[in-house]
């Protein structure tokens, strides 16, 4: 049983694991952080210039989140 834990098949499955988590984590920060930027910028803008893009307010949650699936 020892073999199984420490056998170089396992280590190297359980690194490719702790990889794949760890891009998991980097790509929802990307996201994440994409999210909170866009927002911010939005909210920055007056009603009248978010009107002249075709947006209000209670659309700024929504941009965002489209604009972080993106990135």
């Amino acid at each position: 049983m020892d073999y199984a834990a420490n056998s170089p098949i396992a280590a190297g499955a359980s690194r490719t694991f702790l990889a794949s988590a760890l891009d998991g984590l980097k790509a929802l920060y990307r996201r994440q952080a994409s999210y909170l930027r866009t927002t911010g910028e939005l909210k920055e803008l007056t009603d009248r210039e978010l009107a002249d893009l075709g947006f209000n307010r209670a659309d700024i949650s929504a941009i965002a989140r489209t604009a972080s699936r993106s990135a």
